[in-house]
């Protein structure tokens, strides 16, 4: 029977997960009554984001981000097309080191190995049309630089600008 109460725990005391959250608290600067759960963290990042959409339909459209918002049926098309473009190239030049085989690893004393590797793996890449995917890509990159770069910097106040914008970031 004793050593049945050496496991129950005393009712007065705090648990572990109690105190390891009093001493979050504390070391956060928090008062002991606040809650550092994740649920309750989640519900407060939620209730933040709520109101953006609010907010950004209220403000009314500097001259900057009217510009900005003019470039969308340009952007659009070119951010639907550079990822996919990009995915592919990537697809290609992995492609290529495949079908080289494994790398040899690299020493000081003999890269002729590495070299053949990379001689291979390059043939393999132009074979494939790795080169045109990469130039294609390529394009489309900095043809969506020239459009937006003049307003990367720029912060955006509206909802449709803040939107636009996250879809250069991707």
């Amino acid at each position: 029977m004793r050593a049945i109460k050496l496991l129950q725990r005393d009712p007065a005391k705090p648990t572990l997960r109690e105190r390891f959250a009093l001493m979050k608290a504390k070391a956060a600067g928090l008062t002991a009554e606040t809650s550092q759960g994740r649920r309750a963290m989640l519900a407060g990042s939620v209730a933040a984001a709520l109101p953006l959409p609010a907010l950004a339909a209220t403000v009314q459209v500097g001259d900057r981000e009217a510009a900005f918002l003019a470039l969308a049926p340009k952007l659009l098309p070119l951010i639907r097309r550079v990822g996919p473009a990009q995915a592919e190239a990537h697809r290609l030049y992995s492609a290529g080191d495949a079908a080289a085989g494994d790398y040899p690893g690299w020493t000081r004393e003999d890269t002729s190995a590495v070299d053949a590797w990379s001689e291979k793996a390059k043939a393999t890449r132009d074979a494939n049309g790795y080169s045109e995917a990469w130039t294609s890509a390529n394009h489309l990159c900095i043809a969506l630089a020239r459009l937006a770069d003049p307003y990367i910097n720029e912060p955006m106040q509206t909802l449709p600008g803040i939107m636009l914008k996250a879809a250069l970031s991707m």
